[in-house]
């Protein structure tokens, strides 16, 4: 079972649900975007590491230590050329505004990080749209965050439809560890463990040789199906489209609405909140009497339990007259 929360009831007319870019989603600062990680290495590059550990003369069995990889095949080699060591250096203008190195280090390192992150999430602005689903009716949290604070609803979908055998959700992993990333160690670059020759300095350069060389399908679940553990509550799986295959848009203010439209028949059931007012309610029942397609859908409310149970929600069926 699919589940999906919601303030608005358009799609009862419909069909049409919102599939959203990246840039409008809930974690604005973190979906789509490399991690970033300064003098110190990501799950990402320990797991690129491992990878040339396998295939090199220094392998002696599987089970083998991070710190051995990390100086094996991360590290920089040999002494950094830095204004730490060589105060001369300060004497250049690219370093008369910087005392040490770390300083200079960690200027160029969050400047590089927002170039790369920018145009990667205006990339993929572009090219896909993301429908979020959940899995319970229950989850108090996504009632309030999605659906007005209880006074909206939540539709479930049928995970046996054909809609849903063509376009699979995907589960959310809730790791910071595993999310996509971009390391800068003593001005050396990784994204995902790759290195980045020194020679390409260009954003597109860069995302384009790492696209060309490293592992997509590693890159697609670190940067689009796995988030930060303070989301884990949502319990989220989601369905990555491509945005040109929207069947609807809409412009809001400049800002393109892409719409995809999802069988009525897929509908399964509809719940209201807790505190969903009656003019809402009567409004909803008669968006459902005009549609035939939707004589089929479940109706049920949510509501808080007594005693014991008094803080936690659970599901009835649902009595207009008691609503």
């Amino acid at each position: 079972m699919y589940i999906k929360y919601l303030t608005r009831t358009d799609f009862l007319d419909n069909g049409y649900f919102r599939i959203t870019q990246p840039q409008y989603l809930n974690d604005p600062n973190g979906e789509a975007k490399f991690t970033p990680f300064f003098n110190r290495f990501s799950d990402a590059d320990l797991k690129y590491a491992y990878k040339l550990y396998l295939s090199s003369i220094f392998y002696e069995g599987s089970n083998i230590s991070d710190e051995f990889l990390i100086q094996n095949y991360l590290l920089p080699t040999g002494d950094p050329y830095s204004i730490d060591t060589f105060h001369s250096l300060k004497a250049f203008k690219e370093f008369e505004n910087f005392e040490t190195m770390d300083g200079f280090d960690r200027f160029h390192a969050t400047e590089f990080i927002k170039q790369i992150n920018s145009n990667l999430r205006t990339k993929l602005d572009q090219s896909i749209g993301i429908f979020s689903l959940t899995n319970s009716f229950t989850n108090q949290e996504m009632w309030l965050k999605y659906s007005n604070h209880g006074k909206g609803i939540a539709i479930s979908f049928d995970s046996k439809h054909d809609f849903f055998i063509k376009n699979p959700p995907q589960k959310i992993t809730y790791d910071n560890n595993k999310k996509a990333s971009i390391t800068f160690f003593e001005s050396m670059i990784r994204i995902n463990g790759l290195l980045i020759p020194n020679n390409l300095k260009n954003p597109h350069e860069i995302l384009k040789y790492y696209h060309d060389n490293l592992d997509p399908i590693d890159l697609y679940e670190r940067l689009l199906l796995t988030k930060a553990e303070r989301w884990s509550n949502e319990e989220e799986s989601r369905i990555i489209f491509d945005l040109n295959d929207r069947d609807n848009q809409k412009d809001n203010k400049g800002e393109l609405i892409a719409l995809k439209k999802i069988p009525f028949e897929c509908f399964s059931e509809l719940v209201f909140g807790w505190d969903t007012s009656e003019d809402e309610i009567n409004k909803i029942l008669g968006q459902i009497e005009k549609n035939p397609a939707l004589k089929h859908l479940q109706l049920r409310q949510v509501e808080y339990g007594y005693l014991e149970e008094f803080d936690n929600l659970r599901v009835r069926e649902f009595n207009k007259k008691s609503a």
